[in-house]
This record gives C-alpha cells, sequence and structure tokens, in this order.
C-alpha cells in the first residue's frame, strides 16, 4: 500500500489597502433639513469610516446624515481606515436659509398724480424671502421689482394690484390710483372797481 503525508501550510493574507477614497453629500442643504453624506471606497477590506462634520460633531458609517445648527460652509472630512492603513478626504457643505412665508404685503403710490406725470408704486412685506414683486397697472400694463413707475395714458381712476410670490406662495394687494386732468382754461375774470363814492 502507499503511504499518504500531508502537510500544513499557514498561509497570511493582508487585507487590501484603502485606495479610492471619495466622499459625497446632497445639497446645499436648506436650514434645520438633513444633510445626506455617502463614503465608498475603490478597494479596501474591513472598512470602517469616521466623519467630522465641520461644526464639532461627527459620526461614522459610510452614510451618515447631520443637521447643521447655522448657515454657512462647513468643511466635512471623512477617515476611511482598516488594519492596512487609512485614508482621508474632505468636501464642503453649503447650509442655506430656508424659505419663508410672506406676510404682511403692503403697496403704496405717489398718487393722486397729474395726468402725464410718472406715478411711483412701491412694495414690502414684513416677512419672507426670495419675494419676487410683479406689478398690474389697472391699464394693461405690467411690471416688476419693489419699487416701480409708470405713467398712465389717460386721466382716471385705476386700481393697481401687486402679487408678492416665492416658492412658498404668493400674496396680493391692491391700490387705488387716481391721475388727475389737466385743469380746463377758464375765461380771465372781469374785475369790476367799485367807483369810489365821496
Amino acid at each position: 500500500g502507499g503511504q499518504v503525508t500531508s502537510e500544513t501550510a499557514t498561509v497570511t493574507v493582508n487585507p487590501a489597502a484603502i485606495t479610492g477614497l471619495t466622499a459625497a453629500a446632497d445639497g446645499p442643504t436648506v436650514l434645520g433639513t438633513p444633510t445626506h453624506f455617502a463614503a465608498s471606497v475603490a478597494t479596501g477590506d474591513g472598512v470602517s469610516f469616521a466623519w467630522d462634520f465641520g461644526d464639532g460633531s461627527g459620526g461614522d458609517g459610510p452614510n451618515p446624515s447631520h443637521i447643521y445648527a447655522a448657515v454657512g460652509a462647513y468643511t466635512a472630512t471623512v477617515t476611511a481606515s482598516n488594519s492596512a492603513g487609512s485614508a482621508a478626504t474632505t468636501l464642503v457643505v453649503e447650509v442655506v436659509a430656508g424659505a419663508e412665508a410672506i406676510t404682511g404685503l403692503a403697496a403704496g403710490s405717489t398718487s393722486p398724480t397729474p395726468f402725464g406725470q410718472a406715478t411711483t408704486f412701491f412694495a414690502t412685506v414684513e416677512a419672507g424671502t426670495n419675494v419676487a414683486y410683479g406689478w398690474e397697472f389697472g391699464d394693461g400694463t405690467t411690471s416688476t421689482g419693489t419699487r416701480v413707475e409708470h405713467t398712465y395714458a389717460a386721466p382716471g381712476s385705476y386700481t393697481a394690484t401687486v402679487t408678492a410670490s416665492n416658492s412658498l406662495g404668493s400674496v396680493r394687494d391692491s391700490l387705488t390710483v387716481e391721475i388727475l386732468a389737466p385743469p380746463t382754461e377758464e375765461p380771465a375774470a372781469r374785475v369790476y372797481l367799485p367807483l369810489l363814492q365821496q
């Protein structure tokens, strides 16, 4: 019979080193809502991820989320590590102010206006972000802006309307504009001098 010989060999497998670390975040992020992060590596075994969000707080894992407390630009750093070593990369996160609903729209003008002269219109809001103003002057013409001028083609009374709008909605306000007709030419008044009685 044959003889069986067995040998045992110990093979040490070194973990693959980390290469190709990338990081990303959704954004810009509206203040008060979470920023979602993602990190990945091209190669690397048993990788763990540690995050520094750039505002003194941190997290871990490949897909953390974080809510920033203030508007601004933050430099976030992610460090990927395993037993073969580590790698780090940074990214900038923009946190922007959120939209605020429009309240307290008020419109005004320099009316009454003599015919032929421009009327100035102006609008303000008590609150609201990224507000756009659209005007309808009541004579078929329109304009945009917080302060606009318009010259009417005829004397009369007009209803002007301003619409203030942003991503959360719109509000309207109206005002009456009086365009004064030019004065009519009156005949020269006759002057009667009383006779001086003696």
